[in-house]
């Protein structure tokens, strides 16, 4: 068996599971789940930003409103487009919750209304 014509598939696949910049994330909007791997990547930045300023505790005491006013201040969009980070890709407030040492960070994902089966969640122990 020859395997010379299999290396630009090996390649093709190696590149594929590396994942070129940007490259998986158009795939997955060429399959319908764009909005969900934005989301995640978006909801994993701002948990990571809440983490850095120590400041789950506070941010889960605040309304929406003021939670949306947080993330639009201390959160800049990583790709430098200058979107809006406190909505996620639909249009709808991004929620912060501290519970029980836990942040979480949501999104109601694609049918706008939270604590449904589609909301997208980011989630991490505190000390």
């Amino acid at each position: 068996m020859r395997l010379a014509p299999l290396i630009p598939v090996v390649i093709l696949g190696a590149i594929l599971f590396q994942g070129m910049k940007g490259l998986r994330e158009k795939a997955a909007s060429l399959m319908g789940f764009g909005g969900r791997v934005k989301a995640q990547k978006q909801l994993t930045f701002i948990r990571q930003r809440v983490e850095r300023r120590g400041e789950a505790q506070l941010l889960s005491t605040l309304d929406s409103f003021e939670q949306q006013k947080w993330i639009k201040r201390w959160v800049p969009d990583p790709d430098g487009k200058k979107r809006d980070m406190s909505l996620d890709p639909w249009g709808t407030p991004i929620r912060i919750e501290f519970l029980n040492q836990k942040l979480t960070v949501t999104s109601a994902g694609k049918d706008k209304v939270y604590k449904t089966s589609d909301d997208i969640k980011e989630s991490v122990m505190m000390d």
